[in-house]
C-alpha cells in the first residue's frame, strides 16, 4: 500500500487492515513513520470517567473498552488478553552486543545466543492515561527458558510509544524468539487522583506526551544508554576466571625449559660431587652425567620452542634464556671435568 493512502487511515481503520491481513503494522510503522503514527493517537481526559474510578487492577472489559476508545494498545489482538492482562509481543528491532538489528522480512526470528543480554522492542504501542500505570514482565515460559528480566516494572502515566526489554539469556543454549510471540505480559492498575488537578499540573502533562511525540524513544536510545553496560556480570566473571587461569597455566609452561635446564645443571654438580678422580670409572661416570646434562639441556631447547609456537610467545626472548642456561651447565661441566682430570 502506498505511504500517502496509509497516512490519511484512522487508527481504526489501520487496526482493521491488520486484522484482516492486508497489512503488517511492520510495513505501516516503516512507512508513515513512528512520528506521525504516534499524532494520532487521542488524548485521555484528565480525570477517569466515573466507572474507572477504583484503585484496582483493570479486567479484559475494562481493557477492551479503553483500547476501544483510546487506543490504550496498538495494534491489539483478542487473542493477547487475558483476564486481567494483555500479553505483549517481540518487535522487529533488537539490540545486541552493543548493535542494532532489524528482523528483515524474510526472516522472522530473533537468536540470543548464551549468556548474552539483548534490548527487544515491544511490538505494540502503549498509549497511558494520566490516571493508571502499566506493570510489566516477562512471561513465566520464556524465564523456563532461560531468559531473565532486567527492565523497570512500571510503565508511567501519559507514556506513549513502544516498550523495550532488556532479558539476559542465562541458559547453555540459544534462544530462538519469533516476530509476534508472547515475550511479556501488562497489566494495568489506577492511581490516586490529582489532589487539585491545578492547570499546571495539566501544563506538565501534555509537556509530557508533546515530548514523548516529538522524540519518541527508540531503540538506538536505550542502546547508547545501556548497551555497554548491559553485559551479562556472569559472562564478564566466566571469563575474567579462564584468563586467570591461562595466564597462570602459560605461566607454568613457560618455566618448564627453564626446569629441565636447572636439572641439568644439578645433575652435573651432582656427578661431580659424588665421584671420586681416582680410577677409570670415573671418566665414564663424568662422561654419562654430561651426556645426561646435554639430554636435558636440549629436551628444554625443544620444549621452548615448542611452548613458543602454540602460546604465540616470543620465541627470540625464550631462546636466548635457553641458550644462556646451556651455556652455563656447559661451562659447568667442562669446569669440573677439568678440575677432575686437570
Amino acid at each position: 500500500m502506498k505511504t500517502e493512502y496509509l497516512k490519511q487511515q484512522s487508527l481504526r481503520d489501520l487496526q482493521k487492515l491488520i486484522d484482516n491481513g492486508e497489512i503488517d503494522f511492520e510495513e505501516i510503522e516503516e512507512k508513515i513513520g513512528i512520528k506521525f503514527l504516534l499524532k494520532q493517537f487521542p488524548n485521555f481526559p484528565d480525570n477517569p470517567p466515573i466507572e474507572f474510578r477504583s484503585n484496582a487492577v483493570l479486567l479484559r472489559d475494562k481493557i477492551k473498552k479503553l483500547v476501544d476508545e483510546y487506543h490504550l494498545i496498538f495494534p491489539f489482538s483478542e487473542d493477547n488478553l487475558e483476564l486481567a492482562s494483555y500479553r505483549l509481543t517481540v518487535g522487529n528491532e533488537y539490540a545486541l552486543g552493543g548493535k542494532i538489528y532489524k528482523i528483515p522480512y524474510n526472516s522472522t526470528h530473533i537468536k540470543i545466543p548464551p549468556f548474552e543480554v539483548a534490548i527487544i522492542k515491544i511490538r505494540e504501542i502503549l498509549n497511558i492515561p494520566p490516571w493508571l500505570i502499566g506493570r510489566w514482565n516477562i512471561k513465566v515460559k520464556q524465564a523456563y527458558k532461560g531468559l531473565i528480566w532486567v527492565g523497570g516494572p512500571q510503565v508511567d502515566p501519559v507514556w506513549l510509544g513502544h516498550l523495550y526489554c532488556p532479558i539476559y539469556n542465562l541458559s547453555s543454549k540459544d534462544v530462538i524468539l519469533n516476530l509476534g510471540s508472547t515475550l511479556a505480559i501488562i497489566d494495568f492498575v489506577y492511581t490516586t487522583q490529582w489532589d487539585n488537578n491545578t492547570q499546571e499540573e495539566k501544563e506538565e502533562i501534555q509537556k509530557i506526551r508533546r515530548k514523548l511525540i516529538q522524540n519518541p524513544r527508540e531503540i538506538k536510545y536505550y542502546n547508547n544508554k545501556l548497551g555497554q553496560e548491559l553485559k551479562s556480570g556472569l559472562v564478564t566473571e566466566v571469563q575474567n576466571r579462564l584468563d586467570t587461569i591461562e595466564n597462570s597455566v602459560n605461566k607454568i609452561q613457560g618455566y618448564i625449559g627453564t626446569i629441565f635446564a636447572v636439572i641439568a645443571i644439578l645433575v652435573t654438580c651432582l656427578g661431580v660431587l659424588v665421584t671420586q678422580p681416582s680410577n677409570n670409572s670415573t671418566k665414564l661416570s663424568i662422561s654419562s652425567y654430561s651426556f645426561i646434562s646435554l639430554l636435558l639441556s636440549s629436551t628444554a631447547f625443544f620444549v621452548v620452542i615448542i611452548d613458543s609456537f602454540l602460546h604465540k610467545k616470543s620465541l627470540f626472548k625464550n631462546f636466548l634464556m635457553i641458550i644462556l642456561i646451556i651455556f652455563i651447565s656447559s661451562f659447568l661441566i667442562l669446569l669440573f671435568e677439568e678440575y677432575l682430570y686437570g
